[in-house]
């Protein structure tokens, strides 16, 4: 469960980005290899997709993600 006294991970970022945005997610695998077994592998996909930033250098997604990423 989100809140302001727990972390937030990149793949939690993903998820909550395009939710917010109405995007269609759809499935496909993504090139970020610690998305593909990854309840948010469909999320990385698309982001690494649309070219976003964050994304360009695979982070771990099950890492809390920084500040500046979120």
């Amino acid at each position: 469960q989100f809140g302001p006294e727990r972390n937030i991970t990149y793949g939690e970022i993903a998820k909550m980005a395009l939710e917010a945005a109405d995007q269609n997610i759809a499935g496909g695998w993504p090139v970020n290899p610690s998305a593909k077994n990854h309840w948010s592998a469909a999320y990385i996909r698309l982001m690494e997709e649309k070219r976003v930033s964050v994304y360009a250098k695979f982070p771990d997604v099950t890492l809390p993600a920084s500040r500046g990423a979120v």
